[in-house]
């Protein structure tokens, strides 16, 4: 496995916000506590609107790239 042919991403919506956030920080620890090759993968996390600084900044501390949709997910 090439881990620098892989993306892991995930799409964050602007509901229950402290929630996905939570489960956001949890999935890239996770694989960069137990995933092996997989921690050296390309890492996105995909939002409806900007993040507060705070939790841009875990994200950001953990190598994973922030953007932002300008559509609204459904």
């Amino acid at each position: 496995m090439n881990p620098h042919r892989i993306l892991i991403g995930c799409a964050v919506k602007e509901n229950n916000v402290e929630y996905t956030n939570l489960e956001t920080e949890y999935l890239f620890k996770t694989l960069d506590t137990f995933g092996g090759n997989l921690k050296n993968v390309k890492k996105i996390a995909c939002f409806t609107e900007k993040p507060n600084s705070f939790f841009e900044n875990i994200l950001t501390k953990m190598g994973v790239k922030i953007r932002i949709n300008n559509k609204k997910c459904n």
